[in-house]
């Protein structure tokens, strides 16, 4: 998780730099790679997490994925799914 927030401070302070070309008119190349990587990177990061979830909900039983040993988040979980 503080990896994926770095990430995401690292690529605004990108984004700011881009502005600021923008708005001198200056080129702005250098960055748009880092840009893209970081992108990339903070979109695997954040479907590794998502996929996690999804393990981890479905590894722990009952209905829909949720847990037998919460009968109320288990019922609203199913109606949810549904």
């Amino acid at each position: 998780m503080d990896s994926r927030k770095m990430l995401c401070d690292q690529l605004r302070a990108i984004e700011s730099k881009i502005e600021g070309c923008q708005q001198n008119d200056e080129p702005y190349d250098m960055y748009v790679n880092e840009m893209n990587s970081l992108t990339e990177t903070i979109q695997s990061q954040t479907q590794q997490i998502s996929d996690a979830g999804v393990r981890s909900s479905t590894d722990a039983g009952g209905c829909c994925g949720v847990a037998a040993s919460d009968p109320d988040c288990q019922i609203l979980s199913c109606r949810l799914v549904q």
